[in-house]
């Protein structure tokens, strides 16, 4: 992770500050070898004090400041991505607005990346402030890529779930709107009109499933329900017999299930969910996450292909260890992400009219 001073100087107070409350990414071992690489020796008996002391005190320049971050580990967590559809024919008109808009943004390092004809890639760096770190580390710059993919005759925006982007987003969605002469309303994944419970629940219930003839659901994780009154609270199924756990393994609709029961009667519905499923072609177990960032509306939607575990023939089972995608293979799960999940959206948006209409109107 890169990080931005703001152009203001960083004091010997601040460096040890900064050292010292990064013990998970700089623990003791890597102080003694910045020291080493400093020219200091030190004895191996010295407590965390003693080093981040010793290294805030020396002589530091611009690249000394930088090195020093270099070694504070990259985050390694993954990233929820989020998408949209586009009611629009091809990406002519959104080069062109990428084009005009990308100097207005000069602070964000923007660079487009045209890939044919069907696809286009924008990199950009955003920051925000982070107060409960301390300074030099107070404002991370981080790399992001938006992606604008053409299906069929519709686009699809695909990006982090991430505030700091929103008003790139939303300024690119304004003015392809002027410049094809009509209003383009972004199209996402919501489930704020489908005040069901069973119905919300039905959508996880899909998305776990993605195609059968690909993908066979493997072992499901965690799950988050939510109250309208009493809040969220996350379920960890880590027991083979949990009776929601057999629900959802076996495909069954949880509406039969007695615990989930007692979650509906209570007002409980699913807003988010980690699974595992096995890649029937490639025989790799993926574990996903997929949710609502507000749960009480379920807004926001976001996913993350998050790794795979490899199959290992002498266990007959796949390893603990998971391994990540390359940024190809990542690529490729997102955009087939993006596809089920908004046909699931689309069938369980039909059902939930459907049955509006069956019973006269109420539920």
């Amino acid at each position: 992770m890169k990080y931005g001073f703001d152009n203001l100087l960083i004091n010997d107070r601040e460096i040890f500050d900064t050292i010292y409350s990064q013990q998970q990414k700089l623990p003791n071992s890597k102080l003694y070898e910045l020291c080493r690489n400093r020219g200091i020796l030190l004895s191996p008996y010295e407590d965390r004090e003693t080093l981040a002391t010793y290294i805030a005190n020396l002589y530091y320049d611009w690249n000394s400041i930088k090195n020093l971050l270099e070694q504070i580990n990259h985050d390694d967590k993954s990233n929820k991505i989020t998408s949209s559809v586009l009611h629009i024919d091809d990406l002519t008109k959104i080069k062109e607005v990428l084009k005009e808009i990308s100097p207005e943004f000069e602070r964000n390092q923007i660079s487009v990346k045209n890939d044919g004809k069907s696809k286009v890639e924008v990199n950009m760096t955003t920051s925000k402030v982070e107060l409960n770190k301390t300074r030099m580390i107070q404002r991370p710059l981080k790399d992001q890529t938006i992606i604008l993919e053409k299906q069929d005759d519709k686009v699809i925006i695909r990006h982090n779930s991430d505030d700091a982007i929103k008003p790139f987003v939303e300024r690119l969605i304004k003015e392809t709107s002027i410049k094809v002469g009509k209003s383009i309303i972004p199209e996402n994944i919501d489930l704020q009109e489908i005040i069901v419970p069973e119905f919300r629940n039905n959508f996880f219930q899909k998305l776990m499933l993605l195609d059968p003839a690909l993908y066979d659901l493997n072992d499901v994780k965690r799950i988050r329900v939510h109250h309208n009154t009493h809040g969220s609270q996350e379920i960890i199924l880590e027991d083979q017999e949990s009776s929601i756990k057999s629900a959802l393994l076996s495909g069954k609709s949880l509406h039969t299930n007695g615990m989930y029961k007692e979650l509906k009667k209570l007002g409980h519905y699913i807003t988010e969910i980690t699974w595992v499923t096995k890649n029937l072609k490639d025989n790799i177990a993926i574990e996903i996450n997929a949710g609502f960032e507000n749960p009480k509306l379920c807004t926001g939607f976001f996913y993350d292909v998050k790794w795979f575990y490899k199959f290992s023939k002498r266990t007959n089972g796949f390893v603990k260890d998971p391994t990540k995608f390359k940024s190809t293979e990542k690529a490729k799960l997102n955009a087939y992400f993006d596809k089920t999940s908004n046909k699931i959206f689309k069938d369980i948006t039909e059902e939930y009219n459907a049955s509006l209409n069956q019973d006269g109107g109420t539920t």
